[in-house]
Order: structure tokens, then sequence, then C-alpha cells
């Protein structure tokens, strides 16, 4: 099958809207996807997890519900994802259902549905028809979806076959054309995907340089949708706990930064000066008053006290107790 140059873009263009929102089944937590929004999703498909309590191991459900969990309780990740490890313990004929029951149980964030077969995609759409309600899925976008194709330009039976049943459900459904270098073109929507994979087996210094330089470049080339955002090792191979807790509190603080600077008269804080004066500090003033609590990315997980503090309280180091969060 061949295409005339332009005809897709002409379609795409035409019809498809600059941004939608996906609703969740918790109001407060739908996402707007596209425009000059950016919605980060954790990685995707390690069969391998690690922490510090243990060994890198296959991962199983109960893994997959602590990941959701933790989804869930991150400000900084705006999807619980989809297949957020493989379940090895669970059948692989049942393991789909399994996952979609645990992102509705465990979180309440929009999730990725199975993509495997046609028959699989099917049974996400009918457990999201089941939570939201037929008319709502009917007339709202309210699931995402990953097709990934083959190289080069093939779309296979099993890709294809899902990709219908998710846009017939008026999914937000993600064509990956060169997943291994990050490049996607949204069904819905047109956007480049980036992450935070790393090469590093364990959680050290490369580990952390190297996923924060990915995503750094991947929000300021303005990125719409980011899978692999939280918890990568390995290029992808294995999930570690505490890197998908130290991802979260990074992608918070690039949140932050992509908000931009507020240059309205007000912020000026010319009225400061006014009301303090020379020779004395503006820590009292209204205008400090007003916005020292919200005026700076403060990190959950980064200690700021002084070396004598720190060291009273304990030396504590960041990547051997990352859940303990203020």
């Amino acid at each position: 099958m061949r295409f005339e140059h332009g005809m897709l873009h002409s379609i795409i263009t035409a019809s498809v809207p600059k941004e939608f929102t996906q609703l969740v089944h918790n109001r407060k937590r739908s996402v707007v996807m596209s425009g000059n929004n950016i919605v980060f999703a954790p990685a995707y498909g390690p069969p391998f997890i690690r922490s510090l309590d243990f060994e890198r191991r296959y991962a199983t459900i109960d893994d997959f519900q602590n990941l959701l969990k933790l989804a869930y309780m991150s400000d900084g990740i705006h999807q619980s994802g989809g297949v957020v490890c493989e379940t090895v313990d669970v059948r692989a004929g049942h393991r789909r259902l399994e996952m979609n029951y645990s992102h509705i149980k465990f979180a309440d964030k929009a999730f990725t549905g199975t993509v495997t077969t046609a028959e699989r995609a099917q049974d996400s759409v009918d457990m999201a028809r089941i939570l939201f309600g037929r008319e709502v899925l009917d007339n709202n976008t309210c699931l995402t979806s990953l097709i990934n194709v083959n190289s080069p330009l093939a779309l296979d039976g099993t890709m294809s076959g899902a990709l219908k049943i998710y846009a017939r459900a008026r999914a937000h459904v993600d064509i990956a054309g060169l997943w291994p270098i990050g490049q996607t073109v949204g069904g819905a929507m047109a956007g480049r995907g980036g992450r935070s994979h790393s090469t590093s087996k364990i959680l050290d210094t490369q580990c952390m340089h190297e996923a924060a330089s990915f995503m750094m470049a991947t929000a300021l080339a303005g990125t719409n949708f980011v899978i692999h955002a939280a918890g990568s090792l390995e290029g992808g191979l294995s999930m570690s706990y505490e890197k998908f807790v130290t991802d979260a509190n990074h992608l918070a603080n690039i949140q932050r930064l992509l908000a931009g600077i507020d240059l309205s008269e007000p912020e000026f804080g010319l009225d400061a000066y006014q009301e303090v004066g020379p020779g004395k500090h503006f820590l009292g003033c209204a205008h400090t008053l007003a916005r020292y609590k919200g005026a700076f990315f403060e990190s959950a997980l980064n200690d700021s006290n002084s070396f004598e503090q720190w060291a009273e309280e304990g030396s504590t180091d960041l990547l051997l107790q990352p859940f303990q969060l203020k």
C-alpha cells in the first residue's frame, strides 16, 4: 500500500485537534494532551526489577502493584503507565487482565491498555467501559495505547488489529516508528517522545547523569507525551524502585521549570521596595510572605540542611533511603 505524498499529513491536519483531554476516573487527574503540555508516564515493559534491598530479578505482580502505588503518590507523574514491569508470575493468557485491574485499583491516573493482540486490546477497552460507563468512554478519550511499527515501514496484523480497536474507542494512540531513538508520532497528536533511560546497571552517577540529560533535552524539545520517564535502567531492561522515586522528583522539578517565569508587574515586586526602604531586608515584607512558600521548587528528597545538622540527623544518603519523604 502506498500513499500520495502529503496525503496523510493533510488528513491529520484537517481532522486532529491541537489538544484534547484524557479523562481519568478521578477527574481531578485528567490530563490535557498536546498543545503546550507535557505528560509523563513511567518506564514500559522491563522484565527485570532491582532495588537496594535485593539483587536484580524477574518482576512479579507485587512489584507491578508497588510501582503503581508510587505513580499514584508522585506529583511528577501524570499517568500510571502500562506494563510498568512484566509480571512473570502471572500466566501470560491472564496477565493483561491483572495489569489493567491493578491500574484501576491501585492508581487513579490515566493508563495504557494492552496491544499484544486485538482481543487483548478489546479486553482493555471493555474494562475501561465498566470503569467509566459506556456513554463516557464512547464520547471521550479515556485510554492510551502504544502501537509499534516494525522497521522499515511495516505494520503487522497484531499492531494494526489493536490500533483499530483503540481508534474506535477514541483512545489516545501513540504510534512509534523508531522506538530505539525515542521518535514517536501520535495517532491523536504529533509529538516527539523522550525518556529517562540509562544504560547503567545500578543507581549510580552514570545513571542519574544520563537520565537528567535525556529528560532535560526531551522537555526543552517541546515534547507532549513521554514514556520511560521514571525508573528505567539497563536501557529499559530493568526497573528500579529507587530510580523511580528520584526520577519522579526530577520530573516535578522539570514541570516547574517549563512553567516559565511570571513577568507580570506584581511579580517584579516594586511595591516591596517601597515598603522596605533602604538598609532593611525583604524577609518580612508583604510581597515575600505572600509568595515564599510556592516561589521555588522544593524537593521532597534533597537535603538542604547544613553539614552539622545533616551529620546530627544520621548522615543520610539519598540513594539509601529514597522512600523517607519529608
